[in-house]
């Protein structure tokens, strides 16, 4: 009774493997599997859902932003060589990771920690904590990954504590904005009816 994504979750879960799989830089690659290789946490973003209303709001509309997010990335890569490609979309794969506990899987509420800390804290705790269980992880990545989550909002007034300050930032930042205000608006353009 739940709206869904318009992908089916098998075909879009298929699709993150294989940008996971795509990740040769072996501490990225590591920090994407002490992730998404926990079962729940797996679980839980591939059903979840992006927004209450605004974008993406359905059973499983987190994976399908973010796997839209991540073609626009994986475009940007082609047009600009400078980027780091797996800097680039391992943050994007991550960039969202806090709204699994930001919204009420069934209501599509805000849950009372999404209120209080926001999904941009969250998921950057979450990606900390699993850094830090990974010996040798470089503290500069470290910095890199964390930047690109904190800043993906890209303004302070939009929830960012941080503008984003480096080209891969920049990046998951815009292209997180456009999937989200034209999923937005033909979300909206759907639900409007046309005038007789």
């Amino acid at each position: 009774f739940l709206p869904s994504a318009r992908r089916p979750i098998e075909e879009m879960e298929a699709e993150l493997d294989a940008l996971m799989a795509d990740i040769t830089q072996p501490d990225l690659a590591r920090l994407l599997v002490a992730i998404f290789g926990d079962e729940s946490t797996y679980r839980a973003f591939t059903r979840a859902p992006a927004a209450k209303v605004n974008h993406h709001a359905c059973i499983g509309g987190l994976l399908e932003h973010t796997l839209s997010v991540a073609r626009l990335v994986l475009t940007a890569c082609d047009l600009y060589p400078e980027l780091d490609h797996d800097l680039v979309l391992t943050a994007t794969l991550l960039h969202d990771l806090g709204k699994i506990r930001a919204y009420d899987p069934v209501s599509f509420q805000l849950t009372d920690e999404g209120i209080l800390w926001t999904h941009l804290y969250m998921g950057a705790s979450v990606v900390e904590h699993a850094i830090d269980a990974l010996p040798g992880f470089p503290a500069e990545l470290r910095l890199r990954v964390v930047h690109a989550i904190l800043s993906h909002h890209g303004r302070l007034e939009h929830g960012s504590p941080v503008l984003p300050s480096t080209l891969e930032a920049i990046v998951l930042h815009y292209a997180d904005h456009l999937d989200g205000d034209a999923r937005g608006a033909i979300d909206q353009i759907a639900r409007t009816p046309a005038d007789g």
